[in-house]
């Protein structure tokens, strides 16, 4: 996701840093099925073509269990669509995609691979005055309330308005959600927003965690 957001602002002329633990592209792969949705997202920034080449689109499956048939499903697609319901193509081939349409607007996109966020130094004339961190769905929750890192917001962002349309984005992203009540589901997404937002008087909310700010 990160170097497809990546890739996006690139596009859109906004010049950004990428920073990744790992070394290079993922090792092994956390999705194998690439939606259509996705396809078209990916379609945006100039990464679909070698996707599609790449990889193994398909609309339909059987599973047998010994001599016979258990299941046999056909999805909905038309001979105008452009992209399959689904192609078959390993994670680490989807980032190097995305990375290279980044790379390809020029100097707007960097990453930085095998680095962490240790401290934001401030330098003068940077024009960074907020630093906040965010909580991420099935991973900050589940660190222990005494950690030392536990997530204990005390900035929010009133997403009223805008929930509808960021739970639509993470239909774009269907291979990485889970089904109820995984918390990456679509449904606790929305309760998080409504908890985090029913904490500060709002209908919905984002949470952060303030590292630094120059007023």
């Amino acid at each position: 996701m990160g170097l497809t957001l990546s890739a996006l602002l690139a596009r859109e002329g906004v010049a950004h840093l990428v920073i990744e633990a790992d070394d290079g592209y993922c090792r092994g792969s956390r999705a194998i099925c690439i939606s259509r949705r996705s396809q078209e997202i990916l379609g945006w920034v100039g990464a679909d073509a070698p996707l599609v080449e790449k990889g193994l689109s398909w609309a339909g499956g059987r599973s047998h269990w010994r001599d016979t048939e258990v299941l046999h499903f056909e999805m909905p697609t038309e001979p105008t669509q452009r992209f399959a319901p689904m192609v078959n193509i390993q994670q680490f081939y989807v980032e190097e995609f995305a990375h290279r349409a980044a790379q390809s607007t020029g100097d707007l996109a960097s990453v930085h691979w095998a680095s962490r966020v240790a401290a934001v130094r401030p330098q003068p004339g940077s024009r960074v005055a907020t630093v906040l961190t965010f909580e991420t769905a099935s991973s900050t929750e589940w660190r222990t309330p005494r950690a030392a890192t536990a997530f204990a917001p005390d900035w929010f962002v009133d997403i009223t308005d805008t929930l509808n349309l960021k739970l639509q984005a993470l239909d774009a992203y269907a291979e990485e959600m889970r089904p109820w009540p995984h918390p990456r589901s679509r449904e606790a997404v929305g309760h998080l927003a409504h908890w985090r937002g029913s904490t500060v008087g709002r209908a919905a909310a984002e949470a952060f965690v303030l590292a630094r700010h120059i007023a």
